[in-house]
């Protein structure tokens, strides 16, 4: 099962620490240049290909899957909550950098489809069949193993 989730898009601008007023200005400017592009019809996901400062986002168009309340932060949390599916936030400042946000779902508490599940139940029981079978060996290699103390470590 899963809490009520958002599936979101976005767009980093990242900030330097200690970057110049002028800097700042700059990266909020381009932020909401793209917000203005998005919201005027360009494409979300080729412009967060093309412009977003997060390669493995980017890379997806910007998709963050579904992500639980908490996930990005509390002003990501609030965009996320003023918008409609399909609608483009304003520029939102995050711990990350400076954000615009498409928000493409939205999904009630519940059970997730196995197809979105599959690739991490596999992997946990993948994960768990090499401990058992590392338990096994170590447990083997412990009844068949004598210790002793080397007289000079005594």
């Amino acid at each position: 099962t899963h809490p009520a989730q958002s599936r979101a898009s976005y767009i980093l601008v990242r900030i330097q620490k200690g970057a110049k007023k002028a800097d700042l200005e700059q990266a909020r400017a381009r932020a909401a240049g793209l917000a203005q592009r998005a919201r005027e019809g360009d494409d979300f996901a080729r412009l967060a290909q093309e412009a977003s400062e997060d390669p493995a986002t980017a890379q997806r168009g910007g998709d963050l899957g579904w992500i639980e309340p908490g996930t990005m932060g509390p002003a990501f949390d609030q965009a996320v909550a003023s918008l409609q599916t399909g609608q483009v936030s304003d520029v939102v400042e995050t711990p990350y950098g400076l954000v615009v946000v498409k928000l493409t779902g939205r999904r009630d508490a519940g059970t997730a489809p196995i197809g979105e599940v599959r690739e991490r139940i596999v992997a946990v029981v993948k994960e768990e069949g090499r401990d058992e079978a590392q338990k096994k060996f170590l447990a083997e290699l412990r009844a068949k193993a004598s210790i002793e103390v080397a007289p000079d470590l005594r």
